[in-house]
């Protein structure tokens, strides 16, 4: 994980914008190089993801689109509507990596 000044003013301001707060917020980076923030709340079964979307065109690597937020069911290893950002396994990977580690087996 790295520290949420490692973004760029453009995400952090994208997540400040966002009617519903999450406690925390950490920043991951991708293989890309893409960075993304989760935001989680201990006993809340979702991460709330900021990512950017895939504009036409773009297959791999690092993405142009607009930030959006993608929720993921912790619990259920789901995302939510059934439609996760680009990079979504990648995504999950890590999430259950980073989360799970901080709760001893369990997501918190």
């Amino acid at each position: 994980m790295l520290p949420m000044s490692d973004l760029d003013d453009e995400l952090v301001e994208f997540v400040r914008s966002q009617y519903r707060q999450k406690a925390s917020y950490y920043a991951l980076e991708l293989a890309s190089g893409e960075r993304i923030a989760v935001g989680h709340t201990p006993g809340e079964g979702w991460l709330d993801v900021a990512a950017r979307k895939r504009r036409r065109g773009e297959t791999r690597g690092v993405y142009t689109g607009p930030y959006a937020m993608f929720g993921y069911s912790c619990s259920e290893g789901r995302w939510s509507h059934g439609e996760g950002p680009p990079g979504a396994s990648e995504i999950r990977g890590l999430l259950a990596e980073h989360f799970r580690a901080r709760s001893s087996g369990r997501w918190s």
